[in-house]
């Protein structure tokens, strides 16, 4: 389990809802930060999930309105992971030792 931050998430997507919805692209949810729950921070949304390390990481993905229609894209910031490859997205080595060919995915909600 580790905590998951989503930085700059525009105030009109504090909802509860939408923010559970947004996270739950990166992995399964375990609890929402209570600062987060509350509104009371502004800075980022935090959240608590639970993942497999040996899949990616998601290092953000795509939110909008609608299916056709892109409003930003949300960056997410694992807290406590420090070795991690920025090419495969997978915990435990960096990308100078990255053997995988495939490039990270995007990811839509």
């Amino acid at each position: 389990m580790v905590w998951l931050r989503m930085p700059g998430l525009p105030l009109e997507y504090w909802d509860r809802e939408v923010v559970l919805a947004i996270a739950a692209r990166a992995a399964r949810l375990a609890k929402v930060d209570v600062c987060t729950k509350s509104l009371a921070r502004g800075a980022f949304a935090r959240v608590c999930i639970e993942f497999d390390l040996t899949e990616p990481l998601v290092l953000g993905c795509l939110v909008g309105s609608s299916e056709e229609v892109v409003d930003f894209f949300q960056e997410f910031v694992y807290e406590g992971i420090a070795i991690y490859c920025f090419r495969c997205g997978v915990v435990g080595h960096r990308i100078n030792e990255c053997a995988c060919s495939k490039p990270l995915e995007l990811v839509g909600v």
